[in-house]
């Protein structure tokens, strides 16, 4: 159930439901890839479910959040 609310685009969700989100991913690995890459994702979500991903969607968030100078900064 969890995987297919994420996959969906159209579903909204709070900035605490996206932490809840991450602990359910980060015991069910089926859900990290398709968390992990939501348009929507807020940055402190995406580098929480950082240790818990693969090295190649671990690039994809540098990419993705790391790019800009000031999450740079921030961090």
């Amino acid at each position: 159930m969890l995987l297919t609310l994420i996959r969906n685009p159209g579903a909204v969700f709070s900035h605490g439901a996206f932490f809840k989100l991450a602990t359910e991913a980060s015991e069910h690995h089926s859900l990290l890839a398709p968390l992990a890459t939501r348009a929507d994702l807020p940055v402190p979500v995406a580098f929480e479910l950082f240790w818990f991903l693969p090295q190649e969607l671990r690039r994809f968030i540098f990419s993705r959040f790391l790019t800009d100078s000031e999450n740079l900064t921030k961090i």
